[in-house]
């Protein structure tokens, strides 16, 4: 029981002697000078500097201040230049165009053993006021087609990157930017397309910062609406078309049986279509390479160009797929399918006339498998064969060289070619010597045009369904 006494007055002793030691220093007394002025808005100093009139302890007034951006603590770091001045600033340095704010709440250890008790607070925005960072111009609930830019516009330059990592938009859609006008205007483009009959909302964070530091003064948002479209394309028609001086004129009045050569075919839709589901949606089987054409200012019309003739006796296949789609992305109800057959004809060889000297007139061979009779007396004489055509030959030198003349019985020595004069773009004439005739026996010969892809051309490319070939003997 005595020992528990003792221990109370030791207790209550030392209590008594660290009020006495650690006196409370009349508020009246305290003067405190902190650098960031209560009534601006705005400091642009290196340090926050703070004033004294007594000698602190140090540790003691570290331990009561707080410092934030953006309402988030940063470390502050400190610079004494004696007991009763201390400077401090952001561990990180300062960011400008930032709201900061600055406490000191507490009591205050002085070294005379003395503490008081201070609270003071100040905020404000780190820079000057001319030179804070904000958006001048951005979009205000328009109304956007797909393809359409949106624009942002800065009272300075932004560095490329921040804006890059701070904007945003909703739906998330693929998109570039770009900068102009000295990287004080922004371009945000779509990829593809923005989403159709959507509210795009856009962001652009606090971290977004000028090219002299400045961050941006608040977060910015907004909406914009894209195109609103519900309507089905369709397809209107399909067509022949003719070529007029470069220009294609659609023949709306003939169907896909009267395509010639490789005429192109024209395609209108009921809305502006996408030129690439276009060009993937649309096919022909068997395959015609070839390509499409934007036809008209609307985007509405196409022209598909083959690159060769059609082929003949061919039976088409001409699909438009429900993948077609339009400038919106709205598909086409449902395919459609067209079956043709062209108009194109295999070149035919309209007649092949022989003279020779004894005749007095040009003798018209049969072209079918029947044999000709044609007088001839002397081997030396010159023999003139005239081949003509239904179209303009397209390559005569090849043309010459796909056309023969050969000795079939008995065996001996083959006619020889002399000269080749083509009397118009249709019709060519050979002479040949070295042909003979015996009274008791006949020679037969045979003439070969070459036909199929490989041989004989016209002007469109059209060729003969097989070789022609004509015979003919000779006699005295």
């Amino acid at each position: 029981m005595f020992l528990l006494n003792r221990q109370k007055l030791l207790l209550i002793f030392l209590l008594i002697f660290y009020i006495t030691s650690c006196s409370v220093i009349n508020p009246y007394d305290i003067e405190i000078q902190i650098s960031v002025n209560e009534e601006t808005d705005f400091f642009s100093d290196e340090f926050i500097e703070i004033f004294f009139n007594y000698e602190v302890e140090r540790s003691s007034l570290e331990d009561l201040i707080t410092l934030k951006i953006n309402n988030q603590v940063v470390t502050p770091t400190y610079l004494w230049e004696s007991n009763q001045k201390v400077l401090l600033k952001p561990e990180n340095d300062w960011k400008f165009g930032c709201n900061y704010s600055f406490t000191l709440n507490g009591n205050i250890f002085t070294l005379s053993q003395g503490n008081f008790s201070v609270s003071e607070s100040r905020h404000f925005t780190y820079g000057n006021e001319s030179e804070l960072f904000y958006l001048e111009n951005f979009p205000k609930k328009e109304l956007i087609t797909r393809k359409d830019s949106i624009h942002f516009t800065f009272n300075k330059a932004v560095k490329h990157s921040s804006f890059i990592s701070g904007f945003s938009i909703s739906p998330y859609s693929e998109y570039d930017i770009s900068f102009t006008n000295n990287d004080k205007s922004v371009i945000v483009t779509p990829k593809s397309n923005w989403p159709i009959n959507s509210i795009l909302t856009w962001s652009l964070s606090k971290n977004i910062i000028s090219s002299d530091e400045y961050t941006i003064k608040k977060e910015y948002s907004g909406d914009i609406k894209s195109v609103y479209d519900l309507s089905l394309p369709e397809l209107l028609k399909v067509c022949p078309t003719s070529l007029n001086s470069e220009t294609y004129i659609p023949l709306y009045e003939l169907d896909l049986s009267k395509l010639i050569d490789n005429q192109a075919i024209y395609f209108e839709f009921s809305k502006p279509m996408d030129f690439e589901s276009i060009e993937k949606g649309i096919s022909f089987d068997p395959s015609i390479k070839g390509c499409f054409y934007s036809y008209g200012d609307d985007g509405k019309q196409f022209i598909y160009q083959p690159y060769t003739n059609y082929e003949i006796n061919t039976k088409y296949h001409l699909r438009i797929s429900d993948s077609c789609k339009d400038v919106n992305n709205i598909e086409i109800f449902k395919a459609k399918d067209f079956y043709f057959y062209s108009a194109n004809e295999y070149l035919k060889i309209n007649s092949i006339k022989i003279k020779s000297p004894n005749e007095p007139d040009q003798i018209e061979l049969c072209t079918e498998n029947e044999y000709s009779s044609v007088k001839i007396e002397q081997p030396d004489s010159l023999v003139y064969i005239t081949f003509v055509f239904s179209e303009a030959i397209k390559n005569k030198t090849a043309c010459e060289n796909n056309i023969s003349c050969l000795l079939l019985f008995p065996d001996s020595v083959n006619p020889e070619k002399q000269s080749c004069t083509w009397d118009s773009d249709f019709s060519v004439t050979f002479s040949y010597n070295n042909f003979f005739a015996k009274a008791d026996s006949s020679y037969f010969y045979k003439i070969t045009v070459k036909g199929t892809s490989s041989g004989v051309l016209s002007i469109n490319n059209n060729f003969m369904e097989e070789n022609k070939c004509v015979y003919f003997q000779t006699s005295l």
